[in-house]
Order: structure tokens, then C-alpha cells, then sequence
């Protein structure tokens, strides 16, 4: 990313085991389709909740460069990927030509049809403004943690203290849901038991504290759904009709995503059934290459950063 931001690159290019950027995990939702273009947005919040996209950081470096980053696959080089575009109307333009095949056509590489490599004359596919939102993703292994205020009125410091313990145990919080007196955390199950029952005893303090492992928070993540109205009703209504229990509701502030804890159990129907009603992805419209839908990573590979200028 540092090199691509240093050479004012045209792209940068991350390649990994998958065609790119899905609308669901493919491993865990068959109708899954490939994502041509997304926003910076949408891929901080698809890779914060569950979906390995691409790091922050990295993104951070190429973005403030107006630099696209498109993702793409070892097994597919021919595929354009998706890319990740800076440019914040760009979903409503056409895509430009992969850099990979202009820069082999500028330097003169002959492709035979066995070597694998993209097409000089291959753009990626035109991506339509559709006010439906853009992925569905799931994040396992949730703890919640719900603290009930033992006093009648809450005084001011209740909240600060709270996160004030939190904070000492470095435990950061995915999701919140606050009332007068009361306050339910989604954190990841990473602490040990014993550093889960000692922040148990310091949260004590403060009231009474209930948890409820072997969750999961469903997210719905869309640019398109700032001016979606009724999605989140359609979200839930089809969580309810599917006998999925929600524990907890959230929204971003950037209104773009939108997030439910529901049992771990639940997981998998709940991600197929918002895939299915929210995104409007019937099953025989399946797209993609869900051969090749393995587990996002980084490839340890000297050639895993690709940059054309």
C-alpha cells in the first residue's frame, strides 16, 4: 500500500484465494454473487463485521490517494475482481479497464490462451446504482454482556464507568444498546475464562451483569441504504418469519449498516434468509465462482502486491 501510495499508482492490486468482494460468505450462502464495485465504506464495515476484506490500514494508505485496490484471484487471473474505489459516486460510472491488462498491453506481453492472464480489451462489469443494499455478513463467536444499574436513577458516572473498566481489560465493544438503567455490550470471544470472570466482578459494581455466549451479530451493509426506506423492517420481518430471535438491534451512524445479535445457532439460515429477502438474490440467479470461494488470506508470496503505473 506504501509503495502504490509512493509511486501515485493507478491501482493496487491484492490477490487472494477468492474472486473478489461477495455478497455473502459463499462457503456459508450458495447464491452468493461477486461484488463488482464497492466503496471504502462499505469495505471497513464488511471487513469490521466478519467479512475479511482488506486490512484497515492498508486501505487507509491507497484511499486518501484516491487510489482503487481491486481484489482479485490466484486461481482466476482472467476475472476483474472487485475494486474497492475511493471515488464516492463511482458506482453510477463505468468501471475503467483492469490496470494489469493495460500495463501488459503497454509493455508488450504476449498472452497464449493457457497462461491465465487478463485481457487488454476485458473491462469490469458495469456496476448499476441499485438502492438495495450490497452484502450481508456474519461475525461468530459473541459474548453479550448486559448491565443492569442497581440504583433506581442512574447517576451520570454510571456509563463512565462501564466503559471506564472496559477500557482497563481492553475489551472493545462491536456493538452497544443503552437505556436509562441499563446497557448490553457485543464483544468477541476472546477473553480467558479467568480475565472474563474478573471483568465480570469489576462490571458487578455497577450492577447486575447477565451473559450470553455462543452469539452472533448479523450485519446488513449497503451505500444504497441511506435512502432505503423500510429495510430494516424487511430485515427483521424475515428474521421473525424464519424463527431467528434478535437480542439486540443496531444502527451506524453512517446509515449504512445495520446490525443484529441472534444466537450463533442461528447463524448460517439467518445469513441465507436476509440474502435471499434483502438483497433480492434468488437462488437460481446464483453468481460468481463459489469453486474458488476459500477462505479470504493474505498469500505469503513475493508477488502479493501487484502495482501498475
Amino acid at each position: 500500500a506504501l509503495a502504490a501510495a509512493g509511486l501515485h499508482a493507478a491501482e493496487l492490486q491484492i490477490w487472494k484465494e477468492v474472486d473478489g468482494v461477495f455478497t455473502a460468505d459463499p462457503r456459508k450462502v450458495a447464491t452468493a454473487r461477486l461484488i463488482p464495485v464497492i466503496s471504502p465504506d462499505e469495505a471497513a464495515e464488511l471487513t469490521y463485521y466478519g467479512s475479511e476484506v482488506v486490512h484497515p490500514f492498508t486501505m487507509e494508505q491507497v484511499i486518501r490517494c484516491a487510489i482503487p485496490i481491486r481484489i482479485k484471484n490466484v486461481e482466476n487471473p482472467r476475472g476483474g475482481g472487485t475494486v474497492i474505489h475511493p471515488d464516492p459516486e463511482f458506482d453510477a460510472l463505468e468501471v475503467a479497464p483492469d490496470a494489469e491488462a493495460s500495463a501488459e498491453a503497454e509493455m508488450g506481453l504476449r498472452t497464449g490462451s493457457g497462461s491465465g492472464l487478463a485481457s487488454a480489451e476485458m473491462p469490469l462489469p458495469h456496476a448499476p446504482r441499485r438502492k438495495l443494499p450490497t452484502a450481508v455478513t456474519i461475525k461468530e463467536r459473541i459474548t453479550v454482556l448486559n448491565v443492569h444499574s442497581n440504583r433506581k436513577s442512574v447517576s451520570h458516572g454510571f456509563f463512565a464507568r462501564i466503559f471506564g473498566t472496559l477500557d482497563r481489560f481492553g475489551v472493545v465493544v462491536d456493538l452497544i444498546s443503552t437505556s436509562e438503567v441499563h446497557v448490553s455490550m457485543a464483544i468477541e470471544d476472546g477473553l480467558g475464562k479467568r480475565m472474563l470472570e474478573r471483568l465480570l466482578k469489576e462490571l458487578e459494581k455497577s450492577g447486575t451483569v447477565t451473559v450470553h455466549p455462543d452469539m452472533a451479530i448479523l450485519s446488513l451493509v449497503g451505500k444504497q441504504m441511506r435512502n432505503l426506506v423500510g429495510i430494516a423492517g424487511r430485515m427483521f420481518t424475515t428474521l421473525a418469519e424464519g424463527d431467528v430471535n434478535i437480542e439486540m438491534i443496531s444502527q451506524g451512524a453512517s446509515e449504512i449498516n445495520i446490525s443484529c445479535v441472534i444466537d450463533g445457532r442461528d447463524a448460517v439460515k439467518a445469513l441465507n434468509l436476509i440474502h435471499r429477502s434483502c438483497l433480492q438474490i434468488k437462488p437460481e440467479g446464483a453468481m460468481g465462482r463459489s469453486a474458488h470461494a476459500c477462505p479470504f488470506r493474505y498469500l505469503l508470496l513475493a508477488d502479493e502486491l501487484c502495482v501498475f503505473f
